[in-house]
């Protein structure tokens, strides 16, 4: 069956037919099926299947082909290439799918893999061939899959011996991969061709040697490895070409070879290429190769090897072979001397006879020397050589360098010596140019050969001498004679040998040129001077007699000789660089003319570096000639160098200078017109290396570093010549992108920083786009970009663009790497970057102190690169900006600490700045050189100063002092002293570091260790000096020996007269130093007489004193005595001890009035006496100063005596003591005191003079005390004005301080209404108070009788505490509450015994232990308090006040009760010891219930016990509560006497705790009186905002000034009394504010149908105090409930739905009015508090009754009180109109009323509101947003009975307006309310929330008619009802203070 079905496949295969693949179809289903007419049981190979379904598919029957599939895929095919081939046939026939294609044939080659061997490979061509055509079709895009296919078929091919199918598939094949997959054309060209692989081969390895370009002249390891990697690789290319024997492919290698091997033929590395070479020669010898001139350059190559190795018969043999192949002679001589001298070589045994031969051999005997062999010997046998060769003059010119044969005759001098020496050496070498004459023309090519040996061994072995004598011999032969001497004709080949022999002779004596130079700059820096320098004179270091003139060198013949000389053999260096490249210019060989290029610039790079171009411009002109006319060698770098240091010699001399005086913008300097050719032949020099190195010849490219430099020159010649750049930037020709671009970014940077320099000015690009183009570029060199970055960065500073520093100087700190060769230079760019950015960071602070730490470490960034770089100005620089940022942060121990790590980084980075520095730098040429506005690398020039200037050590010395500092904040006093030992051993030595001795004898003294040899440091300083290190030694020194000597030396080091006052001062404190430590009093008291008798002495002395000049001296001494009384003064007021400065200030008043005879300032003193007795409430003293001084502070005298200063010109007068001075002194006191107007008088008066007198200080110190003054006035807006601008001129530390808080205040307060406050808690402790009680006992023991600021301050800090310890009992109290309040005994008992004894040592406990003592704390503490709050009402007030409280909470903490008893009205009726007792009962019930037994009587005196203790615990309570209740009266008495309502309001509020529900009455009037002083402290907050414009009004100004005085404790000074009866005058708002001592009759005086109920919240809202007044009860509860919560919820259903006001307002108030039935009368006032006062009160149910008549509301029972001081009528209020007040009666002015139909003026409305009884307002928005304010609460209008405000109606345009409004919350309905009390208006009724015009309407018709009813006899004035009224006009424009508005008056 199978043998069939395969015929039957073959048959179809070949005959191509559809019929016979179908039969074969048939047979291979019926089969499959059991159906064939054959035996169906015969089997057959499942891969016939597959077979058939490619046929099939070839044949394009894809239906039979699936079939086939189908049937080959239902049995389980073994895995093999058919399964393969069934998948991608089935693949086929999907061929949209291509990557199925590409899978199945990744399937097909896994599979097929075994059969990848030779003999099995043809089995594959059926299948293969289908694979890479289908994938040809499908295009698969992986070439690289499909070039290995085509590969593996063509193999497939030979392996069937298929030539012809292989070469027709191998072009298709070698042409799809060549085009694409290159890589593998190896592959299959060596299938095609081995040789032409070789080929390829050798051109992949010259092409890799070719890619390292340039490197290759380097030589550096790398490189060399690469090459030598290559040699070997053409090694084995070299043998498979052997084994071909192709003779062609054999030469090409070793020709390839050949040239690889060229470059390593360096001395050094020569023989790492024998082996390679050998081989070459040996092959094309073998091979008889024609390339003769190659064989003959291999061998002399490899003889030149085998010498080296001393193989000298190898070496002779390759020779001899090379001389065989020369056959045109071309090196001939060479090889024949190369030969002779190897024969030489070999005569051990016999010496030669000819000169040359014995020159020769002692030539190569020197080289064959060691280099540790003696220098002696080796040039021995150089000098032997020479002599051979020169015996004539060889010796002499050696001697010219021989010092020994110098003689300067009788002098002796240095200079003389020098010029013998350069006479010497001009005489010797001059015998050197007879010898030409004497030797004759004989062996000149040998001769010369030899001396070109010798002067190169004498230069490799370091005999310079020699080398310089050889090379002069040498080039003797250099001269015309010999070039143009005559020869016979000869045929063409000799005349082809002798052209280039001469070319060999004149690369000979090239060589010669440039060693010769070499040699000479070696003689030159032998003298200490470089190439083309100028002799430097020596320093004389002889002795000389008297009398000796010294002369200048300039002037001295010898000095003259030696310069000279010194200058000709720099001249004559040069010559021999240009004599080279002259010759490499005749030879037109351009590696000579490069050589002398490089030469010259190298040598000369110091001149280059320092701008000295110009002295070698005719040099450079000549090289840049030369190597234009040979080439470049392809070392463009050389080229361009060469062609920007001649055109920077060509345009540094025309560059004009700017003058002392600046120009103009507009103006340019001029250029000097005689240099504008040298400025076009710079130009088309830096043209010419420009437009060669644009990109268009690729190999010509240049580094960006090397063209930076040019470009900065082309730029700069541009501008001299003043022509614009264009806007393609110099780019025109520019052919390479990258480089496009980096130029463009290069020049533009140029212009701007020739930009601004007086010239002509470049159109440069913006800068943004300068930095976006940059960070777009794609740099090849990281050092280029780090500078132009650095240079953005510095542009960017330059013009203040923050955001671009930032970016580009972050962007350059990226880029640090620590590559080497360009390492300093970088750290220096970096240096820079980083100091620019955190001087940008310092110029953006804004205030904010953190940015300063940024700053900071900016600058410690920038000093730690200018350490690695060796620059010291760049960290100086880095360490003083990093300085003046971190000062803020030095003044705390916590802040310095954070700058330790960065000021040690800062110091280590200077000192590794100054070691480097010290090494040596190589000079680096800089890009400008010349004026710029560009920052320079050798650092930034701002703050530039000379290393180890003044300011530098300074700086060094405080960091020093700093880090110091920060050890000794930890106390570590070892690491402080290494910290001074370093300084030691840094800095130099002097003055500065005295600081550092300072610090380091002091840590000595403290640590115990001797000092004695580092005090006397400072024996060379003033004595003053000294006695001040001995004195500050004393407290540091821990012994008290040690403290007794310091004091002895500091009293001893004081000798002089002029120190006698601070001797006096160190014996007096020596004096208290003994007594403090016990010695003798006889000592202490024997020191303070030494003291006073020197006193004496100096008064003494003072009267003795006689002549001229004796009022200024007399002057001098009272200035010196008042400045030495102000001195203690300021120090006691600074500690508080002001009362200690009442005899001073006393004593320098009397000076001033008796001796000065100055009145102003004896005012100023009796100013500052005044203000220092009314701080020690000293009123009566206080009164009598400020009499003294009277009313007047600027009298006419006083202005006349200034006027005579000014015109005399006398300047600040007396000492200082100039009156505006003294203004301003006396301007400061006013202020203390309260006197605005006088002070602001004085401050007008002395601005003006400090102006005038042209002193900055004083005039920023007037600006200052102004703006003290507009703050205390609340004008903060011109409080912040004044102070900017004092700050802008400056003061000092205290001026600086001052301003700065002033300035903070200013501000908060300006934006107070829009911003949280800040508010700052501060803590103090227990132990505080008793340090503070330690430390001034004594004082305090000595002011008993008086009050001073610092017991003042001290009673506060005690209160403060006390203040907190209640807070403690509170918590106590109420822990005892919720444990009273626990659910069940049970629950008791079981928490008792499960609960744990608490650890002595832990918190439980201590807090058990405060527990029991807290009271008693609280109670010591105010007893403390007794002697400190004499004369201070408000101290003594809060005294009491705590006491009262503290009593009542410990009564409360004792009693047994619960505190809810005395509030609870079911136990009200119930006697205390009732319920004591029923609790007792109750308690043993209990407890007798509890046991089974009967009680014992053990037991039953227990339970006894336990009642007497309970008893005894309430009698305790009841007597604190009883001595609380009587402190407290006492404290209300207090604050009545003095109007100090906040703790009036406290205290009301405790007696309201200490009465509860068991004097109901009492505790009622204490209810109301809390209620009174609560509302008093609202209404005066409210009324302080409204007026806080204090220009706007006298009582604004009185208002806030008592407020003012108020806040700063002052109560009995006559200033605030003045203030409060002024008040009292002007104002009727001041007298609703008051409360009187009558506040308890208030009550006795209402009306008997006048029933009171006072709501009143607790401060924290947790209570509700409820009072009822009714004829004949009082009945008072407070209810508790957290009001927080509910107050939310019913402020949100009031602003939202009022329906639920009522529900909300009832559930609020629940406790209130489920208090069941009371007749609450006919009208009824709620006070209750502001809270409450905002909610719908009179909808309550209780209030609906028929018989109450009226229901008003009123804010406290004082101010109801104000308001009905007449009995009047009541008016009710009507539905959701809120009433405030109850009467008003009103009659009108003849029956008539003002109706407004305009926006009145201002005028108008107070005419308005002054003048009517009643007052009706109908209007948009609300009423006091058509009003002003600060005018409304100004005025007094008590005549206005009845105001009824229908107002809040919104519309968009009044919506918008009242949003722009500021006093906004001042104009709500309750404040509106609040206001218009204070004014005086009796009763109010008005809207309490918005509404609309409607509602309004309908309230003023029911208004009108209620007025009707109540007064018919006005009803024809008033207006009729809404349907008679027309409809009423609103306007809507926005609030402007001028604004008119409308209204209803009647």
């Amino acid at each position: 069956m199978d043998s069939l079905i395969r015929q039957q496949l073959s048959v179809a295969q070949n005959c191509q037919g559809i019929e016979a693949l179908k039969k074969t179809y048939e047979l291979i289903r019926s089969a499959n099926q059991g159906k064939c007419a054959l035996d169906s049981s015969e089997s057959f190979c499942p891969d016939l299947y597959v077979l058939c379904a490619e046929q099939a598919l070839q044949l394009g029957n894809l239906e039979m082909s699936s079939d086939c599939l189908q049937m080959y895929f239902k049995g389980k095919p073994p895995i093999n290439q058919f399964l393969g081939r069934a998948y991608f046939i089935q693949f086929l026939k999907y061929l949209g799918y291509y990557f199925l294609i590409y899978n199945a044939s990744v399937l097909y080659w896994q599979i097929v893999r075994p059969y990848l061997k030779h003999g099995f490979r043809n089995f594959l061509i059926p299948s293969l061939s289908q694979i890479v055509h289908a994938l040809e079709q499908a295009d698969e895009q992986d070439k690289e899959w499909r070039a290995e296919l085509m590969i593996e078929l063509l193999e497939c091919f030979l392996d069937a011996s298929k030539t012809k199918e292989a070469m027709t598939f191998s072009s298709t094949t070698a042409s799809f991969i060549k085009d694409n997959v290159p890589d593998k054309y190896q592959q299959i060209f060596s299938l095609m061709e081995p040789g032409r692989l070789i080929e390829i081969e050798c051109l992949e390895c010259e092409y890799e040697v070719q890619k390292l370009g340039t490197k290759i002249a380097i030589y550096t390891k790398g490189v060399v490895q690469t090459q030598l990697k290559v040699i070997r690789k053409l090694e084995l290319a070299l043998q498979r070409a052997i084994r071909m024997g192709d003779p062609n492919i054999i030469q090409v290698v070793c020709t390839t070879q050949w040239n690889l091997c060229l470059p390593l033929l360096q001395h050094n590395l020569h023989q790492h290429v024998r082996k390679p070479l050998i081989s070459v020669a040996d092959i094309l010898e073998k091979i008889d190769s024609l390339l003769i001139l190659l064989r003959c350059q291999v061998h002399m190559e490899i003889a030149r090897m085998e010498e080296d190795e001393d193989r000298i018969e190898a070496a002779m043999e390759h020779l001899h072979k090379a001389i065989y192949l020369d056959n045109n002679g071309q090196y001939y001589d060479y090889l024949k001397m190369a030969y002779h001298r190897l024969h030489l070589c070999t005569m051990l045994y016999k010496s030669p006879e000819r000169l040359e031969d014995q020159a020769n051999m002692m030539i190569e005997q020197a080289k064959k020397g060691k280099p540790k062999d003696n220098l002696r010997k080796k040039r021995s046998l150089l000098v032997n050589a020479g002599l051979a060769l020169a015996s004539d003059a060889f010796q002499i010119v050696i001697d010219s360098e021989n010092e020994a044969k110098v003689s300067s005759g009788k002098s002796r001098s240095q200079i003389s010596y020098l010029c013998a020496k350069a006479q010497h050496h001009t005489r010797s070498v001059e015998k050197a140019d007879g010898h030409m004459k004497r030797l004759g023309r004989e062996n000149d090519k040998e001769r010369i050969k030899l001396w070109e040996d010798l002067a190169k061994v004498a230069r490799k072995q370091d005999v310079w001498d020699v080398c310089r004598a050889a090379c002069r011999f040498c080039l003797l032969y250099d001269d015309s004679q010999l070039r143009e001497t005559p020869r016979p004709k000869r045929c063409k080949s000799d005349i082809t040998y002798t052209l280039a022999m001469q070319k060999d002779l004149l690369r000979t004596l090239a060589e010669i040129r440039f060693i010769n130079a070499e040699a000479t700059i070696h003689l030159l820096r032998s003298e200490g001077v470089q190439l083309n320098d100028h002799a430097v004179p020596p320093e004389d270091t002889s002795q000389h007699p008297a009398g000796y003139i010294s002369k200048l060198p300039e002037n001295d013949p010898e000095w003259i000789t030696y310069s000279l000389w010194i200058d000709r053999l720099s001249q004559y260096t040069m010559q021999n660089f240009l004599r080279a490249a002259e010759m490499g210019e005749e030879l037109n060989e351009a590696w000579i003319v490069h050589n002398a290029v490089v030469y010259v610039l190298n040598h000369n790079k110091h001149l280059i570096a320092s701008g000295r171009h110009r002295e070698m411009i005719k040099h450079l002109q000549t090289l840049l000639n030369a190597i234009k006319i040979t080439g470049h060698c392809g070392n463009t770098i050389i080229l361009v160098m060469l062609c920007n240091a001649l055109s920077r010699g060509l345009i540094l001399p025309w560059i004009p200078k700017p003058g002392p005086e600046k120009t103009s913008p507009g103006q340019v300097l001029p250029v000097d017109p005689n240099g504008l050719s040298d400025i076009r032949a710079a130009l088309e020099a830096c043209e010419f290396a420009l437009n060669l190195t644009n990109g268009s010849l690729p190999n010509e490219l240049v580094p960006i570093a090397v063209r930076q430099q040019i470009i900065a020159t082309w730029v700069k010649a541009k501008q001299l010549h003043q022509h614009q750049i264009g806007n393609k930037l110099g780019t025109d020709d520019e052919t390479d992108k990258e480089q496009n671009l980096m130029t463009k970014i290069l020049v533009a940077l140029e212009m701007y920083s020739n930009n601004g320099l007086g010239l002509m000015d470049f159109f440069a690009p913006i800068l943004f786009q300068l930095v976006k183009m940059a960070f777009e570029c794609n740099w090849s060199d990281t050092l280029v970009e780090l500078q132009t970055l650095t240079r953005l960065t510095h542009f960017a500073y330059a013009s203040h663009d923050h955001e671009i520093v930032m970016t580009c100087s972050q962007k350059a700190l990226e880029l640090d790497d620590q590559d080497v060769n360009d390492y300093l230079v970088r750290q220096e760019m970096l240096s820079t970057a980083a100091c620019i950015q955190g001087k940008s960071i310092m110029e953006n602070l804004a205030g904010k102190k953190h940015l300063r730490l940024s700053a900071s470490k900016s600058f410690v960034q920038s000093a730690r690169s200018a350490g690695e770089a060796g620059n010291t100005t760049l960290a100086m620089l880095a360490a003083r900006h990093f300085w003046n940022a971190c000062l803020p942060f030095m003044g705390s121990p916590s802040e310095r600490e954070q700058l330790k790590k960065s000021t040690e980084i800062i110091l280590k980075s200077i000192v590794k700045a100054e070691s480097k520095n010290n090494q040596g730098i190589e000079t680096v040429l800089h890009l400008h050189q010349w004026p710029t506005m560009d920052l320079q690398s050798s650092g930034s020039s701002e703050g530039h100063f000379l290393p180890g200037a003044e300011e530098d050590l300074t700086l060094r010395t405080s960091l020093y002092g700093l880090l110091f500092h920060m050890y000794a904040d930890k106390n570590d006093w070892e690491s402080g002293l290494k910290v001074l030992d370093e300084a030691v051993h840094v800095l130099p030595r002097t003055k500065h570091r005295l600081l550092i001795f300072k610090h380091m004898v002091i840590v000595k003294a403290r640590l115990g260790r001797n000092f004695i040899m580092d005090i006397q440091k400072f024996k060379d300083e003033s004595e003053d000096y000294l006695a001040l290190m001995w004195h500050r030694l004393g407290p540091a020194s821990k012994d008290v020996v040690g403290q007794l000597s310091c004091y002895q030396n500091a009293i001893d080091a004081l000798q002089k007269q002029e120190s006698e006052w601070q001797k006096v001062n160190y014996i007096m404190e020596f004096a208290e130093w003994l007594y403090y430590n016990q010695f003798p009093l006889s000592d202490a008291i024997k020191h303070l007489e030494w003291a006073v008798h020197i006193l004496l002495h100096m008064k003494l002395a003072l009267r003795s004193s006689e002549g001229e000049g004796m009022y200024s001296f007399f002057s001098k001494i009272i200035f010196q005595y008042i400045v030495a009384i102000l001195t203690p003064c300021i120090i006691l007021q600074t500690i508080s001890c002001t009362h200690l400065t009442l005899p001073l200030l006393q004593l320098a008043e009397v000076i001033a009035h008796e001796t000065v005879e100055s009145k102003s300032l004896a005012d100023l003193y009796h100013l500052r006496i005044a203000l220092i007795c009314s701080e020690l409430k000293l009123s009566q003293t206080s009164s009598y100063h400020e009499k003294a001084v009277g009313e007047t502070f600027i009298n006419e005298v006083e202005q006349a005596t200034y006027t005579l200063e000014i015109n005399a010109a006398t300047g600040k007068g007396l000492s200082g003591l100039s009156l505006p001075y003294l203004w301003l002194d006396k301007a400061e006191v006013l202020l203390q005191m309260g006197l605005y107007q006088p002070a602001r008088l004085l401050l007008s008066e002395a601005h003006m003079a400090t102006e005038e007198m042209n002193d900055p200080y004083a005039v920023s110190k007037c600006l200052y005390l102004l703006a003290v003054l507009a703050k205390l006035e609340k004008n903060y807006g011109q409080a912040k004005v004044l102070l900017e601008k004092a700050q802008l001129i400056g003061g000092n530390e205290h001026f600086w301080y001052n301003s700065t808080v002033s300035l903070i205040q200013a501000v908060l307060a300006e934006d107070k209404e829009g911003k949280e406050r800040v508010i700052f808690l501060q803590k103090y402790e227990y132990c505080m108070f008793k340090m503070l009680d330690f430390d001034f006992s004594y004082l305090l023991f000595q002011t008993r009788n008086i009050s001073i600021p610092l017991m003042r301050r001290l009673a506060n800090m005690k209160l403060n505490l006390v203040e907190i310890i209640v807070d403690i009992i509170q918590l106590f109290n109420a822990e005892k509450r919720l444990k009273e309040l626990r659910a069940g005994s049970v629950t008791k008992a079981i928490e008792e015994y499960v609960r744990l004894t608490p650890d002595p040592d832990s918190v439980a406990q201590n807090w058990l232990t405060i527990k029991r003592t807290v009271g008693h704390i609280a109670l010591s503490q105010l007893a403390s308090l007794q002697s400190l709050y004499i004369g201070c009402p408000d101290i003594r007030s809060k005294y009491l006040h705590l006491t009262g409280k503290s009593l009542r909470l410990l009564a409360v903490h004792v009693d047994p009760l619960n505190t809810d008893v005395y509030w609870n009205e079911n136990e009200q009726t119930m006697p205390t010891t009732e319920k004591l007792s029923t609790a007792e009962e109750e308690c043993s019930e209990r407890e007798m219930k509890s046991t089974s037994s009967p009680i014992s009587k053990k037991q039953l005196e227990e339970y006894k016990r336990k009642a007497n203790k309970l008893k005894r615990k309430q009698v305790l309570a009841q007597k604190y509560l009883s001595q609380s209740t009587e402190v407290l009266l006492q404290c209300m008495n207090v604050a009545f006497s003095h109007n100090i309502i906040d703790v009036l309001a406290a205290a009301s509020l405790e007696m309201v705790e200490c009465f509860g529900q068991f004097d109901p009455l009492s505790a009622g009037q204490f209810l109301a009186l809390h209620q009174s002083c609560s509302t008093s402290i609202m209404m005066k907050t409210l009324l302080l905002s409204a007026t806080s414009n204090t220009r706007s009004s006298q009582l604004a100004a009185l208002l806030h000034l008592q407020h003012h005085l108020r806040q700063q404790g002052d109560l009995t000074s006559n200033v605030l009394k003045n203030v409060e009866q002024r008040l009292a005058v002007i104002s009727k708002a001041w007298g609703n504010l008051c409360i009187f001592t009558q506040h308890f009759n208030i009550m006795n005086e209402l009306p008997s149908n006048f029933h009171v109920i006072i709501l009143q919240h607790s401060e924290d809202r947790y209570i509700l105090h409820y009072l009822m007044i009714l004829p004949i009860l009082c009945l008072l509860l407070s209810i508790l409930f957290h009001f927080d919560s509910d107050k939310e919820e019913i402020l949100h259903n009031c602003n939202n739905k009022k329906v639920n006001n009522y529900h909300a307002l009832s559930f609020s108030l629940h406790p209130v009015t489920s208090g069941g039935h009371l007749d609450l009368g006919e009208c009824v006032i709620l006070l209750a508090d502001k809270l409450l006062l905002e909610l719908p009160m009179e909808a309550l149910s209780i209030f609906q009754e028929e018989a109450i008549n009226s229901v008003s509301r009123d804010f406290s029972l004082q101010v109801f009180y104000n308001r009905i001081h007449r009995e009047e009528p009541v008016f009710h209020a009507l539905g959701d109109v809120v009433s405030i007040g109850l009467y008003w009666k009103f009659t009108l002015l003849h029956n008539e009323f003002l109706f407004f139909s305009f926006f009145p003026s201002h005028t108008e409305w107070e005419q308005l509101l002054s003048n009517c009884n009643a007052f009706l307002f109908y209007g948009m928005e609300r009423f006091l947003a058509h009003i002003l304010l600060k005018k409304l609460v100004a005025m007094n209008i008590p005549e206005c009975q009845l105001m009824i405000l229908l107002d809040l109606v919104q519309s968009n345009l009044s919506f918008q307006r009242q949003t722009n409004d500021a006093h906004l919350s001042l104009e709500r309905p309750t404040e509106t309310v609040i206001l218009l009390s204070l004014t005086g208006v009796r009763s109010i009724v008005a809207n309490q929330w918005y509404t609309t015009l409607q509602e309004n309407a309908r309230r003023l018709e029911i208004l009108s008619h209620s007025a009707q009813a109540a007064h018919p006899q006005c009803t024809h004035g008033l207006c009729p009802g809404p349907g008679h009224m027309r409809t009423p006009i609103h306007w809507d424009a926005p609030i402007r203070e001028a604004d008119q508005r409308k209204g209803l008056g009647m």
